[in-house]
């Protein structure tokens, strides 16, 4: 490990000097180069100013005394060189060099007069072009100098820097080093010497292990009790003597909502703010005695049972288990309205019965007439009695989603037997029953469908206005029934699905109704995979759509 620091550290180093070479190298290549740039726009707008006419030679003159490597070449416009600072025998026609065709380009590129590599920089005059060049070869040998002499110096310095680095690992890594030969006794209950931070791997192993056999027996039974309180269904707290939380479980953070909070550690007082159930846990610390108690939180019925314990681990302490009671509740609370319910319904065309029936028997009515009107609305609440029996009956079925045999439906064939059906009823209350059916085959229960669609058609027609319309589209994903009757208040909606609940009882009661049939509808579609949607607006309409799981 100490050569791997020390390689690791050079390496970094290196990179490093390395990096910072190329970079000053390049840096200082792009300053000549941008000097060099420079001099020569300079050297090329000198020229320009000097020159008038017909005195090339004072030109030339003037830039070998400015500067010997400067050249100076004076061009005529067809492209012939009328003079130059190096050489006046030149007769190559200039015109397709790339500094001449582009005036104030610098061009670069070996020269064969003078060979040598050149900067070239043009300007096109009115009656000549003048062409100024310097040499670049200088830049590149001092580069290279610069680079020969940085190399020596990385060497140099990284030699340095590998004496200085193991000297100071050396030292800096001592106390480590006796460290380790200390975490090796420990680790091994025998004596070591002169370990260093190579063996550490080695070390910790061992350290570890002992550490794992002194503690796995533990660890396996605190996974153990662990994972038994997390799988429970039941929600579970543990008070010490002083009222301090020492353990709750996910399903009482849940329970209690509790989520995001910590309250292991703190007093009791912060596991829940209802009163009676801290007074509760108060009394059981101080009688030691067990209690039960059931509160509401967020809509749920909690059973919590206080148990006292007395152990070594928990000392007079108690456990709260909490068990969520809110079905078993709430279906007592469901059977209770419903056999309420039930019986209201029941009663009332039962007590018609039987008061028709002592009018009869006791001789109050006695003319053949009146006995004939009795007996036909006696026969009529009997079968009201008959239907609200039925529909229980077939509502129960669905409930416990009974099986049921499907098969593939034409449901256009059913909405059509339905609507025909039901024709009658919309002549007696003057409705308009409009279809717009397309052919949409399902597997589902015929009797099923058959009842979905005539509760929805005939609740339409029921609750409809006069002159009043009902609408039923049938398409591959849905079925919609539209009507322009009473309408249903917001507050009624997330109701009207259950059980014997009716928006306007008087209406209800008047046009025969159960208050069973939406009930009926809604387990059809729960057990078929339906979703039903209400939309309504008061005097306005209602429209039940049904969609499909398709």
């Amino acid at each position: 490990m100490k050569k791997r620091l020390i390689l690791i550290n050079l390496s970094v180093l290196f990179t490093s000097l390395l990096v910072v070479l190329i970079a000053s190298s390049v840096s200082f290549l792009n300053i000549f180069t941008r000097n060099s740039e420079e001099m020569i726009e300079h050297y090329l707008n000198m020229s320009c100013a000097i020159y008038e006419n017909n005195n090339e030679d004072d030109v030339i003159e003037i830039a070998r005394d400015t500067n010997p490597s400067l050249r100076v070449t004076i061009i005529d416009l067809s492209g012939n060189v009328i003079a130059d600072s190096n050489s006046s025998d030149i007769e190559d026609n200039h015109l397709e060099r790339d500094e001449i065709k582009n005036p104030g380009k610098i061009v670069e590129r070996y020269s064969k007069t003078v060979n040598r590599k050149m900067i070239y920089l043009a300007k096109k005059l009115d009656n000549c072009y003048i062409r100024v060049s310097i040499p670049v070869d200088s830049i590149n040998d001092f580069i290279s100098k610069y680079i020969a002499i940085s190399i020596v110096m990385v060497c140099i310095t990284f030699g340095i820097s590998i004496i200085v680095m193991v000297k100071l690992n050396d030292k800096s890594l001592k106390p480590i080093n006796d460290q380790i030969n200390q975490l090796a006794i420990i680790a091994d209950e025998s004596h070591y010497d002169n370990l260093s931070i190579d063996e550490f791997p080695t070390v910790l192993s061992m350290v570890k292990k002992k550490i794992n056999d002194r503690i796995i027996d533990a660890k396996y039974n605190e996974e153990k009790i662990q994972s038994l309180i997390k799988e429970v269904e039941q929600g579970i707290v543990v008070i010490d003597d002083k009222g301090y939380i020492n353990l709750a479980n996910p399903k009482a953070y849940s329970m209690l909502s509790l989520e995001g909070a910590d309250v292991v550690g703190k007093k009791y007082l912060y596991l829940i703010d209802n009163i009676y159930v801290q007074e509760k846990i108060e009394h059981a610390l101080e009688s030691k005695k067990d209690d039960e108690i059931i509160i509401t939180k967020d809509n749920l019925f909690i059973s919590i049972q206080i148990k006292f314990v007395t152990s070594s681990w928990l000392r007079n302490g108690i456990i709260l288990t909490l068990l969520d009671v809110t079905n078993e509740r709430k279906l007592e609370e469901n059977k209770k309205e419903f056999f309420q319910n039930a019986s209201h319904e029941l009663k009332s065309p039962l007590t018609c019965i039987i008061g028709y029936q002592q009018m009869i028997t006791e001789g109050i009515i006695n003319s053949l007439d009146e006995i004939k009107d009795i007996s036909k609305k006696t026969l009529s609440e009997a079968l009201r009695m008959n239907s609200i029996l039925s529909d229980m009956l077939n509502l129960s079925s669905l409930e416990v989603e009974k099986t049921s045999s499907k098969e593939m439906l034409n449901l256009k064939e059913i909405v059509i037997d339905v609507s025909t059906a039901l024709n009658v009823r919309c002549f007696e209350q003057n409705v308009t029953l409009n279809l717009d059916l397309d052919d949409v085959i399902i597997n589902a229960n015929q009797q099923e469908m058959m009842e979905l669609v005539r509760n929805l058609i005939d609740n339409a027609i029921k609750y409809n206005k006069p002159n009043g319309s009902v609408d039923v589209t049938l398409k591959e994903k849905y079925l919609q029934v539209s009507d322009s009757g009473i309408g249903i208040d917001n507050k009624d909606i997330e109701r009207i699905f259950e059980r014997f609940y009716r928006v306007d009882k008087a209406r209800s009661r008047k046009t025969g109704g159960t208050g069973l049939g939406l009930s009926i509808v809604k387990h059809i579609c729960l057990n078929n995979g339906f979703k039903i949607n209400v939309k309504s607006q008061l005097d306005v309409g209602t429209t039940f759509t049904i969609e499909f799981n398709k």
